[in-house]
């Protein structure tokens, strides 16, 4: 997620305390019969309240703890509900940011807060009391009731005619109306906030030293933030990034060195424009500023995060890690379950890159049910889209096909035409804020206005051509996904259908090799049927993993060829001599070659041409290679084609059935070349004596390698 979202929540939590202090310090609580009494009790609360509020801002919480309950009990002595509402305020800080956070205690003094603000009669006290619930709401990422407490609270602050509270609450209603995925109605919110503060803008003129200036300069740089939000979120990083950089320069340098919200924003920006370093270099000062002051630490969970997953996709793997998870925990004890979700998402990719997909998906189960729980629709979407690539990458389509039908319709629900529309107009609504208010600072001088007035058709005219030229560029994107999309799913049906061929090989091959066994037991060749299981069982294992792939290396087809003929040769008592030859020169560990190709015709050549010949049987398998094609040649001299299919003729009839080995091993080449793996060849002829007799068969297999194909054992590329 965008470092701005801590922006969004937490700077509106430090608002609330300013906003709230401003409030509390302007009422005054009610005057008494006993004048002098409640006079000195009041001096006596007033100076435990700000001795608590100095050590509470300070980070020293157990200090800070004990004159805010000394404050509370001479506060309900007097049934002073104006200072009740203070202090409950200091108790509900320190239950909200020690270590660790009391989630109960922070929920039960805000419903007190609450009470003694309803109590109290002022509506300002009230509107206070109403901007810490909604603080608190927000940090549990519970949008509705934000939104219905900062309408309570909007009423109030219209109905005092507090416009400074009013733009404030305005932006706390857009900020969680996004957060719930309705862009509309928050773009609604900002629309509003903008209006009103160009009114105010307007209004305090160049007034910059009163309390109420200062606080418009700091909701107008969360508007900016809110700018720069929406622009990340239409991925152009560019302009994002210029909202950012006009924020800090409306910092001053002190304030500027205290804004890690700021700097994580600037490197998510420079993370998507593709410059991991300046990146890592914004997340670093993020972090370091995080560690100065205990009201930041809410930004070491996000700035942790993101500057983990960068080391992570860098190789610095372990350093990563450690970051990561020092980020979840710290996001756990916060409480605040969006941090949470983004952690364990965080996390997962990281596992994701190091092939342990089971820890990978169950850390992204956890963090979808916790999304479903806070109704995060961009949470969710990011999960999906995690589970989509780890199950793709796993091979596991059906899953993957799932999970990307899940995030396409969040995502789809989140961005829409009519948001991006909306967005363009606030943007033009703002680069005319901006226009006006450099015409009234140059109003005097005739000449710089007919300038601003042509750069502003110039800017117009390069804002119509970068959009054209934007929609010529995304309508080229979408058409090359388009296709890619397709290629993909074409080559997910070869290599079903391949899968579906090998599956009919298989028990084919298994089924022969059974009646072997079963004939040396029967025969009570023991010794022979023993050799024979231990070299079976070894087969087996080989074809069993060989099954599962398209390719696998030479080595491994040239063993299970091996294999097979030992068994045949061992069944028949070694009734026909065999050879296979490999080069040297042939690196048959780097050469991923289809996978079980050769048994059908080996065992075509031993049943069909050697054992229905008399006298000397000979099989000989050859290997060879010249430049990416290599050739496999099995030779025998057997009886030949044509006896051969003679007697197989005069058996029709009996149990037997025509082979399907060489028919579907042909229909497998095929598939393969249709999708790019590879192009194979079969050629399958007679060999002669010098009579010009038939001398037996030569089947020569050849497989031409394609350049770009990617085998699923990457390993055994060449």
């Amino acid at each position: 997620m965008k470092g701005s979202f801590c922006t969004g929540a937490w700077v509106k939590t430090v608002a609330c305390l300013t906003t709230g202090l401003w409030l509390l310090y302007a009422c005054k609580p009610k005057p008494s019969p006993d004048a002098n009494t409640e006079t000195a009790a009041a001096q006596q609360m007033d100076s435990l309240y700000k001795l608590s509020n100095s050590n509470m801002v300070a980070g020293r919480f157990e200090t800070g703890i004990v004159p805010c309950r000394q404050g509370i009990a001479l506060a309900e002595a007097h049934h002073n509900d104006t200072m009740l509402v203070k202090l409950y305020s200091n108790l509900e800080l320190y239950y909200h940011y020690r270590k660790p956070p009391d989630r109960d205690s922070v929920a039960y003094y805000l419903q007190l807060l609450l009470k003694h603000a309803y109590r109290s009669g002022d509506k300002r006290i009230l509107m206070f009391a109403l901007g810490k619930k909604s603080g608190w709401f927000t940090t549990q990422s519970r949008y509705d009731s934000v939104i219905a407490t900062s309408r309570q609270r909007l009423l109030l602050a219209k109905e005092l005619g507090d416009e400074v509270i009013t733009l404030e609450t305005q932006m706390e209603i857009g900020y969680a109306y996004e957060q719930k995925g309705d862009d509309d109605t928050a773009l609604q919110c900002y629309n509003s906030a903008l209006d009103i503060y160009t009114s105010l803008k307007e209004q305090y003129g160049r007034d910059t030293v009163s309390k109420a200036v200062k606080k418009l300069s700091f909701l107008y740089a969360q508007l900016l933030d809110n700018f720069s939000d929406y622009f990340f979120r239409q991925k152009d990083y560019v302009k994002s990034l210029d909202y950012l950089k006009e924020r800090e320069a409306s910092l001053s340098p002190q304030r500027r060195a205290h804004n890690p919200g700021l700097f994580i924003s600037m490197g998510d920006c420079f993370e998507m424009l593709g410059q991991p370093d300046s990146a890592m270099k914004y997340y670093r000062t993020a972090l370091q500023h995080v560690e100065e002051s205990w009201y930041f630490r809410r930004f070491y969970v996000i700035a942790g995060r993101k500057y983990g997953a960068l080391l992570v996709k860098r190789g610095r793997v372990k350093e990563g890690e450690s970051y990561l998870a020092q980020s979840l925990r710290s996001a756990r004890e916060s409480n605040e379950p969006q941090l949470v979700v983004d952690g364990r998402v965080a996390l997962a990719e990281s596992f994701a890159r190091q092939r342990q997909w089971r820890i990978a998906q169950d850390t992204l189960f956890a963090a979808a049910e916790l999304a479903k729980k806070i109704n995060s629709k961009a949470a969710l979407a990011s999960v999906y889209r995690s589970l989509y690539e780890i199950y793709t990458q796993e091979k596991d389509y059906e899953r993957a096909l799932q999970y990307s039908n899940l995030f396409h319709a969040y995502a789809d629900s989140i961005t829409s035409a009519q948001q991006r529309q909306t967005v363009a107009e606030m943007d033009a609504k703002y680069q005319a804020f901006k226009k006006s208010q450099q015409i009234a600072l140059l109003q005097k001088d005739n000449r710089i206005q007919q300038l601003q007035l042509t750069a502003a058709r110039r800017l117009k005219l390069f804002y119509i051509s970068g959009g054209i030229v934007s929609l010529v560029l995304l309508g080229a994107f979408y058409y090359y996904r388009q296709q890619q999309q397709r290629r993909r799913l074409q080559r997910m049906k070869a290599e079903l259908e391949t899968k579906a061929l090998r599956a009919q090989m298989n028990p084919h091959f298994i089924f022969n090799s059974l009646n072997a066994i079963q004939e040396l037991v029967m025969t009570e060749n023991y010794t022979a049927s023993c050799e024979y299981l231990s070299r079976f069982s070894k087969l087996m294992r080989m074809v069993l993993e060989a099954s599962e792939k398209n390719f696998h290396p030479l080595r491994a087809e040239i063993e299970i060829t091996r294999l097979y003929i030992e068994l045949e040769s061992l069944r028949f008592r070694h009734l026909f001599r065999y050879s296979i030859r490999l080069p040297e020169a042939i690196d048959a560990d780097s050469i991923s070659f289809p996978s079980l190709l050769l048994q059908p015709f080996v065992e075509n050549a031993i049943w069909h041409g050697l054992l229905q010949k008399e006298g000397v049987k000979e099989l000989e398998v050859t290997f060879s290679e010249k430049e990416n094609r290599l050739t496999c040649a099995i030779s025998d001299n057997g009886i030949g084609r044509e006896k051969a299919q003679l007697i197989k003729m005069r058996k029709l009839g009996a149990h037997q059935s025509g082979s399907k080995g060489i028919p579907a091993t042909r229909e497998r080449l095929e598939i393969l070349k249709a999708a790019g793996e590879c192009s194979g060849d079969i050629s399958i002829s007679d060999r002669l004596d010098d009579d010009g007799h038939v001398a037996g068969t030569l089947v020569e297999i050849t497989i031409v390698f394609n350049e770009n194909s990617n085998h699923d054992q990457d390993t055994y590329h060449r």
